[in-house]
């Protein structure tokens, strides 16, 4: 049978203290709680500009608005070039500078079909 230890006042009181001094002190607790305080701040500003930011940001209504917007004035731009190409075919048509062919091909690049065109099909 293993022999016990005695306890005895001198050795009781050596453990008392040494758990006194692994127990941190008032003192070490105010310096940790100072530490913590101070990153929680700078934490809390940054959180705060990251907000900001993500505030600033456009909602999905703004992006959708604006993106048909944009298709709008790509639909006109596109409008338009097509409309200068038919009329440079017609020009040079009338001038008997293209073939059929050259006619017949040009059609199959025209993105806007001509009403009368459509009427008459």
């Amino acid at each position: 049978m293993p022999e016990k230890k005695q306890l005895t006042l001198d050795n009781l009181a050596a453990m008392v203290a040494r758990g006194f001094e692994e127990t941190a002190t008032k003192t070490d607790l105010k310096k940790l709680e100072e530490k913590i305080e101070g990153r929680m701040d700078g934490l809390e500003k940054r959180m705060g500009n990251l907000e900001n930011k993500v505030d600033a940001l456009p909602d999905k209504d703004f992006v959708i608005d604006n993106m048909g917007s944009l298709k709008d004035s790509f639909v006109l731009i596109v409008r338009k070039e097509d409309e200068k190409l038919n009329k440079l075919v017609e020009i040079l048509k009338t001038k008997n500078v293209l073939t059929d062919n050259d006619l017949k091909s040009l059609s199959e690049f025209r993105v806007f079909p001509n009403l009368a065109e459509l009427k008459s099909s």
